[in-house]
């Protein structure tokens, strides 16, 4: 019996060994941070201001700029950041230069960096670092999908969508305005608007890659899931709060609702029949495999 356990053992490890495609990325943070991520909050903050071409007070300008610069620099002091993992970081910088290439962009200081994270987000700052979450890459299925996501947040910098939701809310939030629903719910609507434009920007600079959408789908209803699984989980635990307090989260939420992002992309779809028969990856196929198995792992 025990010769047989034994056996039946070993038979198991051989098959998770060959089930294994490639070998696991075992991340040291470094005892001193490199160079290319050594980035001097007080040397960006009077970068920020000395090129920030807006209209406000200066204490506000200041404010902005501290937020910035000393916001980047924290996510690589504090180790949220991967540090040296090159070949991941290599490519996915390699999509989104093609997605830029496709769009006649010249745009050197835009960069991804992976976070060491396991939520589905990715987010950008207004200096053109985009910082992605292991966690979402795990969720994707392909490079089409990644090229997707990262033109949406190319969007987010080309348009200075976080400067203006700096300064904007600054405007509307203010000691007069801070309590009254009719401004909150207006921003939020407008955060929306931006969101879906981001959206629309992402599947035309993937449509002119030469990548196909229906990745980008899929990545919906991986969220929408997500989502689902989230409030199933609020409920069983009693923190869903009543029906009227969700409508209300609904109302002044800064996403649209991921329903409605597949109801867009679903008509995108349909306008530009190529929009399925484009390419699953162009860069490299194999490596994005090898992103995506090293993400689960981390």
């Amino acid at each position: 019996m025990r010769a047989c356990l034994t056996f039946l053992l070993l038979i198991g490890v051989c098959f998770i060994l060959r089930a294994q495609p490639f070998e696991k990325y075992v991340y040291q943070y470094p005892k001193q941070i490199p160079q290319q991520y050594a980035f001097d909050p007080l040397i960006e903050y009077e970068n920020i201001l000395a090129n920030l071409d807006r209209e406000a007070k200066q204490s506000a300008k200041e404010r902005y700029a501290e937020m910035v610069a000393f916001g980047k620099s924290r996510n690589f002091e504090k180790g949220i950041a991967y540090m040296g993992w090159d070949k991941a970081e290599e490519y996915v910088n390699d999509v989104l230069k093609n997605l830029m290439k496709a769009d006649n962009l010249i745009r050197p200081e835009v960069h991804v960096y992976l976070n060491r994270s396991a939520d589905l987000n990715a987010f950008t700052r207004p200096d053109g670092s985009i910082f992605l979450n292991v966690g979402l890459l795990a969720e994707l299925t392909d490079e089409a999908a990644l090229a997707s996501l990262l033109g949406h947040e190319l969007s987010h910098y080309l348009n200075k969508d976080s400067e203006n939701y700096f300064f904007d809310n600054l405007k509307s939030f203010n000691k007069k305005n801070r309590n009254k629903l009719r401004v909150h719910t207006e921003m939020a609507h407008d955060n929306q608007k931006i969101e879906n434009r981001s959206d629309l920007y992402g599947w035309e600079t993937c449509l002119k890659a030469g990548y196909h959408l229906e990745s980008s789908m899929s990545m919906l209803y991986t969220m929408m899931v997500n989502t689902e699984i989230k409030e199933s989980w609020n409920r069983k635990l009693g923190t869903q709060g009543s029906t009227r307090l969700n409508r209300m989260q609904q109302l002044l939420a800064s996403h649209p609702e991921t329903k409605e992002r597949i109801d867009s992309l679903t008509a995108f779809m349909d306008k530009f029949p190529k929009s399925v028969s484009g390419s699953r990856a162009i860069v490299n196929a194999e490596t994005f495999e090898y992103l995506k198995y090293q993400s689960r792992l981390q």
